[in-house]
């Protein structure tokens, strides 16, 4: 592998927390665990790191609910908005419509996750076997006065529990 290859390959590694399509991030691990000048220790921490990607890969991590926040997203947008805005001669009042403005932005982005959130949430309970029972009992007027609740004790998982654990 030539310098250029390496550097390509070095750059998609650092972006592979940031890649939106699952099938392009395994296309990308695969490329590197492909390589067979890279050392038995590196190949290992990647595999380490790997078995968390659910909780650091953009393409796993988006699927699920966090109410639009990631550490860093939060911290950088409040900075951009704060030095768009603000400066060393702004006033009091300027601040606090700045961080109105800011809140806004915040609550709408929290509202529109949490809308997609309980839609996909929708689609699954529409498919469980409990709803589908519900559906023969009740009417869809009964059902849709009933749905937030219906929704809420859907949304837990069944779980049988082992005699030892008692």
């Amino acid at each position: 592998m030539n310098k250029g290859e390496t550097k390509k390959l070095y750059q998609e590694i650092i972006n592979l927390p940031f890649i939106t399509r699952k099938a392009k991030f395994e296309e990308t691990i695969n490329k590197f665990k492909s390589l067979t000048n890279i050392s038995k220790d590196r190949s290992q921490y990647l595999d380490r790191k790997l078995d968390t990607k659910e909780e650091w890969a953009k393409c796993f991590v988006k699927e699920k609910f966090a109410a639009g926040i990631s550490t860093t997203s939060r911290v950088e947008s409040l900075h951009k908005h704060l030095s768009q805005y603000l400066n060393s001669n702004s006033r009091l009042n300027q601040l606090f419509q700045v961080f109105r403005e800011i809140e806004a932005k915040q609550l709408n982005k929290f509202e529109e996750e949490l809308q997609r959130h309980f839609k996909n949430l929708n689609q699954d309970i529409n498919k469980s076997c409990l709803f589908t029972k519900l559906q023969e009992i009740y009417s869809p007027y009964t059902l849709e006065k009933l749905d937030q609740r219906i929704n809420k004790v859907l949304a837990y998982r069944y779980q049988e529990v082992s005699p030892q654990k008692w």
